[in-house]
């Protein structure tokens, strides 16, 4: 569904993103991507960069520089206007409350499709089957301001998924999650996986994609560094992956970096009064603090 082409004099399909810079400043492009693909490397090194490309916020709403296009169904994805991108294209960003535009569950996964003019009663329907697919019926009918991170970002999913596009993009979707919320947050794409849906991650925890991902492509400044399937890419020694700044694959594997540093003995705690702050009239036994009269 997606190909994104090199500069326009190169001319080949390949993965790294159109060059594109902030006026005034590079943006970097390293990391990681998958097929169901996700992407994980340094921060900094350009993944939001990518997935705005895909969505449109680039050009559309961040200025810059651009060369090269993006082709959505073979169309140039810069050639269309925001709305066509939004039928195909679903975002879920890092932080879910910037994505929020009203102060209930409902009226928040309901959003996209009043702005596609949805009626009402296939509208109502889509919200109660979106929650069920996605077990959050306990969110229905809740205060956006009353829910914790975990459940904003399920919120924020479920909008997206109420809309059924073809593509679904998370930038960072676990960095606010504690483990229970990131099983969850896997269940949600192996669902999504199976009806046949692309999906992009950019993200720092790959342990929770491996067995999501089809294909993990690493990119280091705007080149193809890297492309592997999961299989191979779990090869890779870990010190090679941490030089590539890639985080554990297998959380069973790592140790904590204080296990390693030998345990120091404690120095001896000791009851120290001083003199001068106690009141007259009282002296010191011991550390204690007693009268004059007994010490």
């Amino acid at each position: 569904l997606i190909r994104i082409f090199c500069p326009l004099r190169c001319g080949r399909s390949c993965i790294p993103p159109p060059r594109w810079r902030r006026t005034g400043s590079a943006a970097r492009s390293a990391g990681s991507w998958w097929e169901s693909r996700a992407r994980g490397s340094r921060s900094g090194c350009g993944k939001t960069t990518l997935t705005r490309l895909i969505n449109g916020l680039i050009p559309q709403f961040f200025a810059g520089e651009l060369t090269g296009k993006v082709l959505l169904d073979g169309e140039n994805l810069f050639d269309l206007p925001m709305y066509r991108i939004a039928e195909k294209v679903g975002s879920v960003f890092q932080n879910p409350r910037t994505q929020f535009f009203n102060v209930d569950t409902d009226s928040e996964i309901a959003f996209g499709m009043e702005n596609e003019a949805v009626p009402q009663e296939q509208m109502g329907q889509r919200v109660v089957e979106t929650a069920k697919a996605l077990r959050i019926e306990n969110l229905l009918g809740r205060n956006i301001f009353a829910l914790s991170g975990g459940e904003k970002q399920k919120i924020a999913f479920a909008s997206v998924y109420a809309m059924n596009p073809q593509i679904y993009l998370l930038d960072e979707p676990s960095s606010n999650l504690d483990m229970a919320a990131i099983h969850d947050l896997r269940a949600h794409l192996r669902l999504i996986k199976s009806q046949g849906k692309t999906i992009v991650v950019a993200e720092h925890r790959l342990y929770y994609l491996m067995d999501v991902a089809d294909r993990i492509v690493y990119l280091d400044n705007g080149h193809i560094a890297g492309d592997w399937t999961p299989e191979q890419f779990r090869l890779l020694s870990t010190e090679k992956r941490q030089s590539m700044g890639l985080r554990a694959l297998d959380l069973q594997d790592e140790k904590p970096i204080c296990a390693a540093v030998p345990k120091q003995p404690a120095p001896p705690l000791r009851a120290v009064v001083h003199r001068s702050i106690l009141p007259p009239g009282v002296g010191t036994d011991c550390g204690r603090a007693v009268p004059n009269s007994l010490s």
